[in-house]
């Protein structure tokens, strides 16, 4: 069944306003325009979910896991998973709608984060034409992060060879190192994925031992290949600005290998002497679950890893684990509810009792079969308070990796540009002045 046959949808092409305008139409006998919204927000939210779950669902590391033979058609599932999401708050109350007023995080803090958002958000397009030689890429990575002519230490280079190859082969080319003297720091960025089809097969893959505990495999393999180049780079600018500190970034894909690249710079003993005495930050802007290892991390590392998320950004939330669970749970639904016709009712009348009972049962469903990877550091959600201020709130990570929100925005929230719209914001007051 096509998700817009029981929403009321349409054919493609409608616009927002068509779209609400039919469903407000069905739903003018009992309904009202706020349930007339959410039915339009509950479709987009499918469109997208059905595109994403049957693009993982085919690739080779989670195809044994995927269950065919649903009695309750994967978009009721979908749709009853996120009723019980707005149900439970989770949706609603915990990620639209912004109760925190006043920001989490210190005003120096803020205003670190939007610093490092002029570069790293820009990343990719630095390198968004293939063609461009090697001798100009210099001029328009300074161009386009708007460095000045001696600011660019060191930057990769793609080869033709890296394209549409493995992850590892096609960002371990990829960083840039500059200076930016505003915050007076020595910046070290990395380039994540060029599409979104490129970055969901990228974030799916498994984990790989490392430093005591189990890590993104791709994205620490990109690391590794580039880790040697880059702190013989940072070296050199540490002995000629003494005084400035490192700050490691990333957007997406790229915020998840600098993530690693901070938890290596802190515990590989060799690592470690390319940042002695300056004061380290990762600053990363939505990546996906990375690390994780049974004995915590030390604070003194944790502390300086900030992990931003905006609102319902599903990149922060996915993991292998993270979809086996999703696909457990629609499992769960499949075997819960008696047939279409019941489905299709709970949804229909919004039966709130039987989501209810829904919902405990969706509450004792866990995935066993991945490894559960963890963000390292601290999380925080970027939201607009209704001052139409930015706000940084401080999440347990629990709460994004472990957390698959079917919102309609869980993908567009992902977009660069959407995080630069974040922070042209005005920064809400800091919970500590400086």
């Amino acid at each position: 069944m096509n998700p817009m046959e029981w929403l009321g949808g349409g054919a493609g092409g409608e616009s927002v306003e068509e779209l609400t305008e039919r469903a407000r139409r069905r739903l003018q006998q009992s309904g009202t325009e706020e349930q007339a919204r959410q039915t339009v927000a509950t479709q987009r939210a499918l469109d997208n979910l059905l595109a994403f779950y049957g693009l993982v669902g085919e690739l080779p590391l989670f195809r044994p896991h995927r269950h065919e033979n649903f009695r309750i058609q994967v978009p009721i599932c979908v749709a009853l998973l996120r009723k019980t999401q707005e149900l439970e708050g989770g949706l609603s109350d915990e990620w639209e709608n912004c109760k925190c007023e006043e920001n989490e995080v210190t005003d120096m803090e803020m205003q670190a984060m939007q610093s490092c958002s002029r570069f790293s958000l820009h990343v990719h397009e630095c390198y968004d034409d293939p063609k461009v030689p090697r001798r100009e890429l210099g001029a328009k990575i300074r161009s386009t992060l708007e460095l000045g002519d001696n600011d660019l230490i060191a930057h990769g280079f793609p080869t033709d060879s890296s394209q549409g190859k493995s992850l590892e082969t096609n960002t371990s080319s990829r960083y840039i190192i500059c200076l930016d003297h505003d915050s007076k720091s020595i910046l070290v960025l990395f380039h994540g994925a060029q599409s979104l089809t490129e970055l969901i097969r990228d974030v799916m893959c498994d984990v790989a031992e490392y430093m005591g505990g189990s890590a993104h495999s791709g994205l620490l393999g990109a690391m590794l290949a580039m880790q040697e180049n880059i702190r013989i780079f940072l070296g050199k600018a540490r002995e000629k600005y003494p005084d400035y500190g490192v700050r490691v970034t990333g957007h997406g894909l790229g915020a998840g290998i600098a993530v690693l690249f901070m938890i290596h710079l802190f515990m590989d003993e060799d690592a470690t002497k390319s940042i002695e005495g300056a004061e380290a930050t990762c600053i990363a802007f939505a990546p996906p679950p990375t690390f994780t290892r049974y004995e915590e991390l030390p604070e003194k590392l944790t502390d300086r890893i900030w992990i931003l998320v905006n609102n319902t950004d599903f990149i922060p939330r996915l993991s292998v684990a993270s979809f086996n669970q999703l696909n457990q749970e629609f499992k769960s639904i499949d075997t819960s509810v008696n047939d279409m016709q019941s489905a299709m009712s709970i949804l229909t009348v919004n039966d709130a009792e039987k989501l209810r009972d829904l919902s405990k049962k969706l509450a004792k469903v866990e995935q066993k079969a991945f490894t559960w990877l963890q963000h390292p550091g601290r999380c925080l959600r970027l939201s607009i308070n209704s001052r139409i201020e930015l706000v940084a709130q401080n999440i347990n990570s629990e709460h994004v990796h472990k957390r698959m929100v079917l919102s309609d925005t869980m993908f567009s929230d992902h977009l660069a540009l959407e995080y630069e719209i974040m922070f042209k914001q005005k920064l809400a007051a800091g919970k500590y002045i400086f």
